[in-house]
């Protein structure tokens, strides 16, 4: 998910203010709840902006701070934008389905969509747990284990579902 979209949050957070590569990795994982982006990919990142225009660098002892340029803050605002363009367009979609199927699933799909477009991260908290969920399942359906074990799973899932609708 991250890697699509690591441009604009760089470019979001260099809005707020100068910060070296190292803090930008860590405030990356920190906002989303997902791990740390790599090294390998800020990096080339950074000197990407840097050679487009759009962030600058100095020398702050043996870090180097990057800050957002002028311009980098019209593309960073061009890219928000679009970004909130797209958010619309799935939000009136969702309309459309809300009168196909249930209101509240579709409801709280368009709420997670606002959220998300007025920049928060509303299962930050718990994406990690989320991503492993999702993996163990892709791993057992790489295994061919999910239809001979559909019952099991099914049990847990139904467990799972329950205590979360129990917590208070």
């Amino acid at each position: 998910m991250i890697k699509g979209h690591l441009k604009l949050l760089v470019m979001k957070i260099l809005s707020e203010g100068e910060k070296s590569g190292y803090s930008l990795i860590k405030h990356i994982g920190e906002i989303t709840g997902y791990k740390n982006p790599s090294a390998g990919s800020i990096y080339p990142l950074l000197d990407s902006l840097l050679e487009s225009r759009l962030v600058t660098v100095k020398a702050s002892g043996r870090k180097k701070l990057y800050s957002l340029t002028a311009e980098g803050k019209k593309t960073l605002d061009s890219l928000l934008d679009q970004k909130d363009k797209i958010v619309d367009k799935l939000i009136e979609g969702c309309s459309v389905f809300e009168s196909i199927f249930d209101k509240s699933d579709v409801g709280m799909v368009k709420d997670m969509m606002s959220r998300m477009k007025s920049g928060e991260f509303p299962l930050r908290e718990i994406n990690p747990e989320i991503i492993e969920l999702r993996l163990a399942l892709f791993k057992l359906i790489k295994e061919e284990r999910l239809k001979s074990k559909r019952e099991k799973i099914k049990k847990i899932l139904r467990r799972a579902i329950k205590d979360l609708q129990n917590l208070k």
